[in-house]
């Protein structure tokens, strides 16, 4: 919580993860933060016009761009807020690691969010793809006062409906409920 850094997590591709939209919300928020960073962990082909843009902002110092790893738990130990930039997603997985790391997390408002984030206290969506959206959102979450509560919040909505047990649960109870019809 104290370290200041945003992280973002996924592959490198076009149109997809939004890191684009990502590093120029960042820039716009680097305006007037000089303390926090970001790290974007993952590879793939938009890696190159990624970088090229960071350089563009003039914030090398400031974003990274970290290679797929397999020890992605210690980028999310040091970071203090998850960023999902998605313009469309499945479910996003990195979302549940950093829930379980007491992550707070800033995200589109894509249908997989807004059904399952919405109205939780440590989670901010914002208008999908609009870039001034995602920066309101920074600065509030990187000038919370508690930001150490939000994080508790986080970890214990992780633990409480995300783990295998409450997972096994929610699907006893879907599939013991005589209402259920499975296609």
């Amino acid at each position: 919580i104290n370290a200041k850094k945003f992280l973002a997590v996924g592959r490198l591709s076009p149109m997809h993860k939004g890191f684009d939209i990502l590093i120029n919300a960042f820039a716009e928020f680097a305006k007037s933060n000089s303390e926090w960073t970001l790290d974007i962990v993952g590879d793939g082909p938009e890696k190159d016009n990624l970088l090229d843009l960071i350089t563009a902002k003039e914030l090398q110092d400031r974003i990274k761009i970290r290679p797929f790893t397999k020890d992605i738990q210690s980028y999310y130990s040091a970071a203090s807020v998850f960023i999902l930039s998605s313009r469309w997603e499945g479910f996003p997985l990195v979302i549940m690691e950093a829930l379980a790391h007491g992550l707070p997390i800033i995200a589109s408002d894509i249908p997989v969010c807004r059904e399952f984030l919405s109205e939780k206290d440590f989670c901010y969506l914002y208008e999908n793809e609009n870039v001034f959206s995602l920066c309101n959102n920074m600065t509030k979450v990187s000038s919370l006062m508690n930001l150490k509560e939000t994080s508790i919040n986080a970890f214990e909505f992780s633990r409480t409906h995300a783990s295998i047990i409450s997972i096994m649960n929610q699907w006893k109870i879907t599939l013991n409920n005589e209402n259920t019809t499975l296609v």
